[in-house]
């Protein structure tokens, strides 16, 4: 990993971390003003929406250490939370790396 795509990372993750999190909002939004179901079942598919999301968000950003970089940015990625203009961003030996494992998962 070159220290420019470190602090590349670094720099992009305020705006990922909030594009996801609206999304996500909009979407507990969806689920708790859903004309389907009572307020209890709106409640907990809520809930149980948030639980997953929660494992996602510290999977992602929960241990941001430069020597696990690979492993953050192909779990970002894997998650949808990157997108692939943000991984042009990155060198082209990290874009090579997603996109191996992009290949192997299709």
């Amino acid at each position: 990993m070159h220290e420019s795509d470190w602090k590349q990372l670094r720099k992009i993750i305020p705006e990922v971390e909030g594009r996801y999190l609206k999304e996500k909002n909009e979407r507990i939004v969806e689920l708790l003003t859903s004309a389907e179901g009572n307020e209890a079942d709106k409640f907990w598919k809520a809930f149980n929406y948030m639980k997953k999301e929660t494992k996602i968000l510290r999977d992602c950003l929960g241990d941001l250490r430069r020597s696990q970089f690979y492993i953050i940015i192909t779990v970002m990625y894997n998650y949808g939370m990157l997108r692939d203009d943000e991984i042009r961003l990155f060198s082209e030996t990290v874009q090579r790396h997603i996109s191996r494992l992009h290949e192997r998962n299709d």
